[in-house]
């Protein structure tokens, strides 16, 4: 299969890293690899999450086996933050005070671990 010129069966990551391959029909533009996620529990503002606008199981081959695209992280967490923490609520767009207490209860649930509690330090 080809996208804009490029065959993704050999591709490789840094392709898909370098150029934006991605389609986000969400916010109607191509991403790069860097600006996704395979899977999150919550929105994201900052990440496209592959698994919210295609069949996971159509996907999974390229997007999470062959790219490696991991789930939503502590750092994206903490990324989402510092970008409503810099944005206006309007810019936002929905209650503040809900979007980022959905966070922390992620974040919390993501260092229930010790090796995720020395990270989040």
């Amino acid at each position: 299969m080809e996208v804009l010129g490029i065959n993704v069966a050999n591709s490789s990551q840094n392709e898909f890293e370098k150029e934006a391959l991605v389609w986000d029909s969400a916010s109607n533009k191509w991403r790069t690899l860097d600006e996704c996620v395979w899977k999150s529990p919550i929105p994201l503002i900052c990440k496209f999450i592959l698994t919210s606008k295609y069949d996971e199981s159509t996907i999974s081959g390229l997007f999470h086996i062959h790219l490696k695209t991991g789930d939503v992280t502590i750092d994206f967490l903490i990324d989402e933050l510092r970008f409503m923490k810099d944005s206006s609520s309007s810019a936002v767009g929905e209650t503040l005070i809900d979007r980022v207490s959905a966070i922390y209860a992620l974040l919390k649930d993501m260092v229930d671990t010790t090796k995720n509690k020395q990270s989040l330090r």
